[in-house]
């Protein structure tokens, strides 16, 4: 894969922009801002996971690191 590829296969797995969508005619609270930071964390982990499953030679590198691991 040559290094134009490469630069074109992370553009293509870029994650999306993850916004906090809330009621807007509501105040945070205390609670409701933690709830909604952790949402929105989560949101956010399951996209760099999702991105780099993308990135080519990163099966390779998962089997590697799972083997250092065990």
């Amino acid at each position: 894969m040559g290094p134009e590829q490469f630069v074109l296969s992370l553009i293509e797995a870029e994650p999306p922009n993850v916004l906090l969508m809330n009621r807007p005619c509501k105040p945070f609270t205390e609670a409701s801002m933690m709830m909604s930071l952790t949402k929105l964390a989560d949101k956010e982990l399951v996209h760099m996971i999702a991105w780099a499953k993308k990135i080519p030679g990163m099966n390779c590198l998962r089997s590697f690191m799972t083997l250092m691991i065990s």
